[in-house]
Order: structure tokens, then sequence, then C-alpha cells
């Protein structure tokens, strides 16, 4: 309850809605913006006036009825989103697994297509796919998570964390490069091929610092210059996540990544 222009309003909260009360019967416009952890923002027109309400916490089972994503779908509609665009895209579907979740749990789940199309087998929750450049994600939390700890500075030449002379194909030596120019892909590396998507498993090499060091990229651009997508780039922040943390880098994400977020049926070594 507060007073505005010597009038009183009441902000009533039910399970299923929010309704502002007011005895003079204000020209009132509510707009809820998406909310963050438990807090929602509110902004409205009373008597002509805008007046924001921000920083109110909303109980769970109050904000959770009638919830919309940050895009605007209605949290009942998502579902139906994603049938259809999976229906629209089915011709070259193989298979895929969806999951939507806010912080109270998971909103909706649904699987599309084969786990094994010769055999007829539906995909389901148990299906295993292959990681692709999703695997990026943990890279880059495990740097932010070190640069939480101040032991990575984003800003820092790279080579600072890396073994003396270990870049041996910069063209520009004298420009830095940081790790936000690898996150950004902006560091000048070019590449040109896949060494191991077709290797065998006696064809893989022994540790992260082989395979980064053996496929090392030629710079061929200044830093900053151009946008570069970088596999490269970013196994060689895994690898300055390895020389940072005094870990190997699949030990270090299934220790503060999978375990914290209790996954445990992911991984991404063999095992």
């Amino acid at each position: 309850e507060f007073d505005f222009k010597s009038k009183t309003y009441v902000l009533n909260i039910t399970e299923d809605n929010f309704v502002f009360d007011d005895v003079a019967n204000p020209n009132l416009k509510m707009q809820q913006y998406p909310q963050t952890n438990s807090f929602v923002v509110y902004s409205m027109r009373l008597n002509g006036h805008n007046v924001i309400i921000k920083n109110m916490t909303i109980p769970k089972n109050v904000y959770a009825s009638g919830q919309t994503t940050p895009s605007g779908i209605a949290y009942d509609d998502i579902g139906t989103e994603i049938d259809a665009y999976v229906e629209e895209y089915k011709a070259g579907l193989a298979s895929v697994g969806t999951c939507v979740f806010d912080e109270t749990g998971i909103i909706y789940e649904g699987y599309y297509g084969y786990s094994d199309m010769e055999a007829g087998i539906l995909a389901d929750e148990e299906t295993v796919y292959e990681w692709g450049s999703t695997s990026k994600l943990l890279v880059w939390v495990s740097v932010m998570q070190l640069k939480e700890q101040g032991k990575l500075d984003l800003e820092t030449d790279i080579r600072e964390y890396l073994p003396d002379g270990f870049l041996t194909k910069l063209q520009y030596e004298d420009e830095t490069i940081t790790m936000l120019n690898l996150m950004n892909h902006d560091a000048g590396f070019q590449e040109s091929m896949y060494e191991n998507q077709l290797a065998t498993e006696d064809e893989l090499y022994d540790s992260l610092e082989e395979a980064v060091k053996a496929c090392e990229c030629y710079q061929a651009y200044h830093v900053g210059e151009h946008t570069a997508y970088s596999n490269w780039g970013t196994a060689l922040a895994a690898f300055i996540v390895e020389r940072v943390s005094g870990m190997s880098y699949v030990d270090y994400v299934n220790e503060n990544i999978f375990k914290t977020l209790g996954m445990e049926h992911t991984s991404i070594g063999m095992h």
C-alpha cells in the first residue's frame, strides 16, 4: 500500500493475478516485465503519471501462473511453439531433445525424431547426443569462474598464461591477444581444416596441450580486425583453463560444472 498524490493505492496479490485497487478508480495500465530470480518490475500510469514499482519479491507460487518468456511466449504455449517449429523443419530432422526451464524447475520438455532411424526407435530422455559447439559454453563458463576467483584476467595477454614460445604462428607478435579476443573470435586466427573430426581413437592426441600445439592456426589478421569463428581459439582457451586451474580441462569441468549442477549423465571425456 502506498500514497500517490494524496490517494491510497493497494496492490492485491492473488494466486492467479495481480490487481491494483484504487478507490478513486485511476486510469490504470500495468505491464509486468520479465522477472529476474524472484524480482519483478512493473510500470503503470496512474491519473496520467508514470509509476515504477521495482525489486518487489513475489512468491514463486504466485508469479509462476501466467508467466512468459523474455520473448513474450506464455509458459503454457511453449510446447505448442516448439511443436510448430519442429514441424516446419521436420523434413531434415533426425532427432532433437528440448528442455525449457527457469529457476523453479522444468517448464517443458519434449523429444522429436529417432535415436535410431533404421530400427525405428524414438528419441526420449535417454537419447545421447554429441556435444558439437555447445561444448564451447563449458569453456567460457570455466573461464568466467576463474575470472571471478581472481585467477584469470580477461584483458591480460594470453601469453602470460601459456608456456614460453607456445604460439609460433603469430604474424603480429607485438599485438596483445586477450581472453576477450578468444571469446569474441577476433584474435586473428584463420582455420582451414578440421583434422580430428574423422580421426579414429588411436589417432587422437594424448593431451589437450598436444592437440592445441599440433593444430596451431596461422594468425591471418590483426587482433580485433575481423571476426573469424575459431574452434582452435576456444581449445586454446580450454588449455589456459588447465594452466590456471592446475587441473586437466576434463576434470575441471566435471568437478566445477557437472557435479555442481548434478549432471550425472553428462561427460566431455572418455569414461
